[in-house]
């Protein structure tokens, strides 16, 4: 009987049969669709130079990591030269879920409220048509 699954059990001798289970190999007619994931979507580019809109202006350098939903990078105040590390959402990733949006909201306000010695400092947040930007304090390799 040919039900369109192959399987192993002809190399098999009767004893191995109870013993291992067969491998099946399906035969489909038609392409098996790749499911989309989050690398398929494109995301906006982070500007060269971020303007903050309270005058302030950034100078974007090396990519620092990223994570599920953001990109960190190597920042330089193009008015002080202070370097900072700064957060960059994509407002993209946000507005799949507002339980996204409330994780930055909180976040925020997390670093907000927190000022310790041992916890990376915050320098503030703002976003653009594309980001939602959060400024924090570079920490260095050194212990």
């Amino acid at each position: 009987m040919d039900s369109g699954i192959e399987t192993n059990d002809s190399v098999l001798s009767e004893g191995d049969r109870a013993i291992k289970p067969a491998v099946f190999k399906a035969i489909v007619d038609r392409p098996i669709k790749k499911p989309r994931t989050a690398k398929d979507v494109s995301l906006p580019e982070v500007p060269k130079v971020i303007d903050n809109g309270n005058g302030k202006r950034y100078f974007r350098g090396r990519l620092l990591g990223k994570g599920g939903f953001a990109r960190v990078y190597e920042v330089t105040d193009m008015s002080t030269n202070k370097v900072y590390a700064l957060k960059a959402v994509p407002k993209v990733k946000l507005s799949k879920s507002a339980d996204r949006y409330n994780k930055i909201e909180s976040e925020i306000e997390l670093h907000k409220s927190l000022r310790q010695r041992y916890v990376v400092g915050f320098y503030g947040n703002f976003e653009d048509e594309h980001h939602v930007y959060i400024l924090l304090e570079l920490c260095s390799r050194k212990v």
